[in-house]
């Protein structure tokens, strides 16, 4: 939907006999991006799913955000907050991850605070979630990213750690 609307957009510059874009291809991303972000945003707000309803997202001001450079204008990230799963060891913390888009079609990176204490959790902080990665498809949606990692919480792949200390504590 994001990119039909900036391809209209496009369309009607070209009618008017405008040059299409001055802007290079990471600006046009952005402005994907930030418009898919903004409607997470907006629909979560309207209607929170029942089995997302622990979660908390944080979604930045936009004055606070970098406009001064061109791939960077907009929203890319959302932090959220997420809820430890019921009936686990993880159940009654409430656990920060940022994730961050460069692209659409492409996964967010997903990380977690420096040195979090998970199996598939690099020291970095970043997620290694095959959701995220061999497994990515462009129609997966936040919903089901954010799922997924509370679940990542509760049942870790030991067979591809990204910490071997963590992996050995489990």
């Amino acid at each position: 939907a994001v990119k039909i609307t900036v391809e209209k957009q496009m369309q009607k510059k070209r009618q008017n006999g405008m040059p299409e874009t001055s802007q290079p291809h990471t600006s046009i991303q952005a402005m994907f991006v930030h418009r898919y972000l903004m409607d997470f945003c907006r629909s979560w707000i309207r209607h929170k799913p029942d089995a997302l309803s622990d979660f908390l997202v944080y979604r930045p001001k936009m004055d606070a955000l970098n406009t001064t450079s061109p791939q960077h204008a907009g929203m890319n990230k959302l932090l959220v907050g997420i809820p430890g799963p019921k009936r686990t060891s993880w159940e009654g913390g409430l656990f920060p991850v940022l994730l961050e888009w460069t692209d659409v079609d492409l996964p967010p990176k997903c990380s977690f605070p420096r040195d979090f204490h998970h199996a598939n959790v690099r020291q970095s902080g970043l997620v290694s979630l095959s959701t995220l990665q061999e497994d990515w498809h462009p129609e997966i949606t936040i919903h089901e990213i954010l799922f997924d990692l509370q679940q990542l919480l509760a049942h870790p792949n030991h067979n591809e750690p990204a910490q071997t200390e963590a992996r050995e504590s489990y």
